[in-house]
């Protein structure tokens, strides 16, 4: 296979990573594979990272910094804390349909015992706004009176079934089923009360 001699190869070994990630679990994911993937050798990826949990710590960091600039690119604009989560919320199923990949490598690696706790620092930094986010719509009302941890967990959960379904070879759903799925995360956090 031709090597790659330009480019990015930082960004080409991450999405290697990601893909050879989301075909064979973080276990039995090979850097020769992951090499090869990206077309550059074996060297060339021990240049750009210590091992395989070096790498797959810089595509978590990477997933989470574009994650939370989507979602929070989404918010501008809105006016209340409720309008603001609807909108994030929104612009994560979009994300989660258009690179499964992604929310699906997030999870991994989430549940990993790979992550520093540099990588774990940085990610909780990136995650900040969208917790101050959560917290606000309980602040006002918006929400439910529950922990952020479970507000978050019933927003995305069903989102990431869903991409998890995509990703491992699965159709994309029908607008009209995203439409009812994201509507139901919603209205299972939101005060009925307000």
């Amino acid at each position: 296979m031709p090597r790659q001699k330009t480019g990015n190869k930082a960004a080409a070994l991450r999405n290697a990573a990601i893909d050879e990630l989301v075909a064979h679990g973080l276990s039995s994911a090979s850097v020769n594979r992951i090499a090869e993937r990206a077309e550059v050798s074996i060297g060339t990826l021990y240049r750009y990272y210590q091992g395989k949990d070096a790498l797959f710590s810089d595509c978590y960091l990477h997933l989470k910094q574009d994650l939370s600039q989507v979602m929070l690119t989404a918010t501008q604009g809105q006016e209340t804390p409720d309008q603001k989560i609807w909108a994030a919320l929104k612009a994560y199923a979009q994300h989660a349909l258009a690179a499964p990949e992604h929310v699906i490598c997030i999870e991994i690696l989430s549940n990993s015992k790979i992550l520093d706790k540099e990588t774990q620092d940085a990610v909780a930094a990136i995650e900040v706004d969208l917790i101050h986010l959560l917290q606000s719509g309980v602040d006002d009302g918006s929400l439910r009176p529950a922990p952020l941890t479970a507000l978050a967990t019933m927003l995305l959960a069903p989102i990431i079934h869903t991409a998890r379904r995509i990703a491992l070879g699965g159709s994309q759903p029908e607008p009209a089923y995203m439409n009812t799925l994201i509507e139901m995360c919603w209205n299972s956090v939101r005060n009925p009360n307000k």
